[in-house]
């Protein structure tokens, strides 16, 4: 599962890389951090697609009775059949009540640095970009849920996930978030677009441009140190290094 995320970047290293600004929904999160479910993260959303702001990972629809806090929305749980377009299917997937008002109004990107992913065999591995390609930015939906008991709205969201590539698939994860690349994120943040645009953003990113190591189980101990996210094994292929033009 996608559930937990790793950020190294500043705000400041947000905002330059992408061209925006920050408000006062903008909370610092202190670098290194290891953020899962309950935590608040960096997004920037289809409401305000020129600003940063913080939101809690936990996604709950404004029509849910409970609160649910779903952290990874699967595109790849959806069973097809073999003549099944990719719009077809992620179609079918969106039609649910709980979540077509969100992909229709709700869309967000979560700035990351990093994700953590667990094989089967329980080998903790940090998953990033190649050449500095960081922060990126993982595609996602939010909503407001108003608690029942205190009137309050929590506003949270879910990261989007689509099949692994190749290079996690060797090592047993089956999935992986729906990573956009700089020239998409507005693109999926524009309401404007129809779905036949916005949906085929949701596939599997290539591993070209990825790479990973394995890391110490310590990463969820709590007290994260730049040490901690230091590769304790082999990365799991050659870096592809840009040389300088």
């Amino acid at each position: 599962m996608s559930e937990n995320l790793v950020i190294v970047s500043t705000i400041e290293d947000v905002k330059q890389r992408y061209g925006i600004k920050s408000n006062e929904l903008c909370l610092p999160i202190i670098s290194p951090s290891i953020l899962s479910g309950g935590d608040q993260a960096w997004v920037i959303t289809s409401k305000n697609p020129r600003t940063l702001q913080s939101m809690n990972f936990g996604f709950t629809s404004h029509r849910s009775k409970t609160r649910t806090d779903l952290l990874n929305l699967r595109t790849d749980d959806f069973e097809k059949e073999d003549d099944d377009m990719e719009y077809d299917r992620l179609m079918n997937i969106f039609i649910n009540r709980q979540l077509i008002q969100s992909l229709n109004a709700f869309r967000c990107v979560v700035m990351v640095d990093a994700f953590l992913v667990t094989s089967p065999d329980n080998r903790i591995y940090l998953i990033h970009m190649q050449n500095h390609e960081r922060p990126f930015a993982i595609a996602g939906i939010y909503d407001h849920w108003k608690d029942q008991l205190t009137d309050k709205f929590l506003t949270g969201f879910t990261i989007i996930t689509a099949e692994s590539n190749p290079m996690l698939k060797r090592i047993g994860i089956d999935h992986m978030p729906a990573i956009l690349t700089k020239n998409k994120v507005f693109d999926w943040l524009d309401l404007n677009k129809r779905m036949a645009q916005i949906l085929p953003f949701l596939h599997t990113f290539p591993d070209e441009t990825m790479n990973g190591y394995p890391v110490s189980s310590h990463i969820y101990s709590g007290q994260t140190t730049g040490q901690i996210l230091n590769p304790i094994g082999q990365k799991l292929k050659p870096d592809q290094v840009k040389l300088p033009k």
